[in-house]
């Protein structure tokens, strides 16, 4: 616990207190939009899926560049150097993945021979790893493009271990319990229950469960590939430790369809899983956090429903 609060504390000397607190509050008054007017949710379940596709791209790019232009020092003769290579990867890293937000409806196309209910599972099934398919084939192509990571993998082990980041996992358990509490938590969790209607077409939801849950966990891959792998790791070797804070505006920004206090820890949650990437250049640690703070979510949501409303 001890040497991520040391990370913070380099992170927060390097950077302008400043432009730390304009940007927080450029990423609050946003979250006070969206909870007002359902920003996201409108976005995507838009039709055509291509208008869709445009305005979700627009809001992460605005988000993306104002948060760039908040905390960078645009006078440098370094910023200036780079400011063509990093605009042309801040247009194209929203694009990226407002293409992962949107619904694949095309694959119920491919899966009309399963009838229902079983298109229907099988199309949530196979988005996640399609996806992660995508988000890592573009992060392979820029970083072979950027040269970085030739001799090594974002995914080292070398240096991680669990007692590590156990307490980090301790401090979540108590906050996961209280949003377990919450109406709004419990209307998006467990995650499981969007496979419920499968339930009446088997006599046993166990393996249905078990393969929604692990496809899940495979969407937090592509998250931690393209936020903390593309976004930190790969960017940062061209841009510097300016890299963090857009990159968690922007992460914050994909939360606006989730519960209040989820979206608003995102933030920082963002944050300190760039700051760790950033010191530990791997993936590893965060994606191991992420993971299991995932997973206590679902565990949440199914006490929360079986204690707090039986």
């Amino acid at each position: 616990m001890i040497i991520f609060i040391q990370y913070l504390k380099d992170y927060f000397r390097k950077i302008s207190i400043f432009r730390f607190v304009i940007n927080s509050l450029f990423v609050g008054s946003l979250i006070w939009l969206n909870y007002q007017y359902g920003i996201e949710t409108h976005l995507i379940s838009i039709h055509p899926w291509l208008l869709s596709l445009f305005l979700l791209y627009l809001l992460y790019l605005i988000v993306y560049l104002t948060s760039w232009l908040i905390t960078s020092n645009w006078r440098s003769d370094n910023q200036i150097r780079l400011g063509k290579k990093r605009f042309g990867l801040a247009m194209l890293a929203p694009f990226v993945f407002a293409v992962k937000m949107i619904r694949w409806d095309f694959l119920k196309t491919w899966l009309e021979g399963f009838g229902y209910p079983w298109q229907s599972y099988w199309f949530i099934i196979l988005e996640w790893p399609l996806k992660l398919v995508l988000i890592l084939m573009v992060v392979w192509m820029i970083r072979k493009k950027i040269g970085v990571f030739k001799n090594s993998s974002m995914f080292s082990l070398s240096g991680f271990s669990f007692g590590k980041y156990l307490p980090l996992l301790l401090i979540m358990i108590p906050l996961v319990s209280i949003a377990a509490t919450r109406p709004d938590f419990l209307q998006s969790y467990p995650r499981a229950k969007n496979i419920a209607f499968v339930n009446a077409y088997s006599s046993n939801a166990f393996p249905w469960t078990f393969l929604f849950e692990f496809s899940y966990g495979l969407d937090f891959f592509s998250i931690e590939v393209f936020f903390r792998g593309l976004l930190v790791l790969i960017f940062s070797q061209l841009l510097g430790i300016g890299t963090i804070l857009p990159m968690a505006s922007f992460y914050c920004c994909v939360h606006f369809g989730k519960p209040a206090g989820e979206c608003i820890s995102s933030y920082f949650g963002g944050l300190v899983l760039g700051v760790i990437a950033r010191r530990t250049n791997s993936l590893s640690g965060g994606l191991f956090l992420h993971l299991c703070v995932a997973y206590m979510m679902e565990l949440g949501g199914v006490f929360g429903h079986l204690y707090l409303f039986r």
